[in-house]
């Protein structure tokens, strides 16, 4: 890799980064120890809450910048500059760029869509902590993280398509939208993974005018797809089922897939990829 160039690398966390069933990232400790020498932004970018991120960042030692319920937020560590003409707040020691609705105004127009649908869900809000923890095989006090939401909700579905594709619809007239994960479907903003992206490279490429970025993502779920689509390498992890997420026919000769599953692939590919980029 020249001098001017730069790797900007963008991960989903549950079945990429961590393992899908034990949420531990030893697997892929090799490849992000490697990372962090070579001092290479890694850029989380999950369905998970600000706190629960919070948490990883202790474990992992990693990211001064992260996105947040499937695009919904970015949270910027001091140093990081928000881009002109984008509004941000302060929360604790962040700078938050918020791109989706509050949890409360998503909460709201849920329980619109559910009365003029005629359909029910159960999402988090409606769950103790022990009944998430159930759904997800974390413990009690990570279940109690997940259900302190900023900007979304994750719900569970056990009737017909042809009901939920009712509810959708509804959603989609009242501003929101939603997308499917590993294990839950999202009710969010009109917000995505691959959005938030793009505000994050531009941000780097503000800091740094000397830098081409090359940027990497790797994911395993539907929600992925969109950040897929704003990078330059997009990595596909193999699902623990040995299966692969279905992508969109344009995008498919893009995509390098992992042979191996979850972190072991992820762990895999970026070490093949920093063995070849980093010089």
């Amino acid at each position: 890799m020249s001098k001017d160039t730069g790797l900007l690398i963008f991960t989903d966390l549950d079945g990429t980064l961590l393992d899908f069933y034990s949420y531990s990232a030893e697997a892929s400790r090799p490849a992000l120890n490697a990372i962090k020498r070579l001092n290479i932004p890694l850029v989380i970018a999950t369905s998970k809450t600000r706190i629960e991120v919070e948490r990883l960042l202790d474990i992992l030692d990693i990211s001064e910048i992260f996105i947040t319920e499937n695009g919904s937020g970015i949270f910027l560590s001091e140093g990081f500059k928000v881009p002109l003409g984008m509004d941000s707040y302060v929360l604790d020691d962040y700078q938050v760029i918020q791109l989706g609705p509050s949890y409360s105004e998503v909460l709201s127009k849920i329980s619109q869509a559910k009365r003029v649908s005629g359909v029910q869900i159960r999402g988090f809000s409606a769950m103790n902590p022990e009944e998430i923890a159930s759904l997800t095989g974390l413990d009690i006090e990570s279940a109690k993280r997940a259900k302190k939401r900023d900007f979304s909700e994750p719900f569970v579905f056990d009737g017909q398509e042809k009901d939920l594709e009712r509810f959708f619809k509804v959603i989609n007239s009242l501003g929101l939208s939603c997308i499917k994960g590993n294990r839950f479907y999202h009710i969010i903003g009109n917000v995505d993974k691959g959005k938030a992206a793009k505000i994050i490279l531009k941000i780097y490429r503000d800091m740094f005018p000397g830098v081409n970025w090359k940027t990497i993502a790797l994911g395993d779920s539907p929600n992925d797809v969109p950040l897929f689509g704003v990078v330059d390498l997009p990595i596909l992890i193999r699902r623990p089922d040995n299966s692969y997420v279905d992508l969109p026919e344009g995008m498919m000769s893009r995509v390098i897939r992992t042979s191996a599953v979850g972190p072991q692939g992820w762990n895999e590919v970026m070490l093949d990829i920093l063995d070849k980029e980093v010089s």
